[in-house]
């Protein structure tokens, strides 16, 4: 089994910049496009303006990682390059890892960085959120 939740809020830089709405619009159009190329029928993905900030987010399931996992990792290493303001997590449970098959890998994105982090909110997933089997 492969989940995932992921959340992102696009800003172009943490400070404030001339043009930032503007830069905002195509940074926005650009992971558009990426969730357009990304979008499927295990995942529901979307990208939204709310009082002049853009958010994205993506969630899906699937029976396992194939390319979901790598294309996951590209869209935010993408986004951290394009617009190094966002910040953002991503949530996996991949149970075919066998080190990681009762954990949650937390994926945080802040400032430029990329960084995977021990979930303690939802791991162990047996017996945090499941029955063992």
């Amino acid at each position: 089994m492969y989940e995932y939740h992921r959340w992102i809020t696009i800003r172009v830089t943490p400070g404030e910049i001339d043009n930032e709405q503007q830069k905002l619009r195509e940074i926005s159009d650009y992971t558009r496009n990426l969730i357009e190329d990304f979008d499927d029928e295990r995942d529901i993905a979307g990208l939204h303006f709310v009082n002049g900030e853009c958010f994205a987010w993506f969630s899906g399931s699937a029976n396992h990682s194939s390319s979901t996992s790598k294309i996951l990792l590209d869209i935010f290493k993408l986004i951290e390059n394009k617009a190094p303001g966002s910040y953002g997590l991503l949530y996996v449970w991949d149970n075919e890892i066998p080190e990681l098959n009762n954990e949650f890998q937390v994926w945080r994105l802040v400032r430029g960085k990329f960084e995977l982090f021990k979930d303690k909110f939802l791991s162990p997933c047996i017996p945090k959120i499941e029955d063992s089997f």
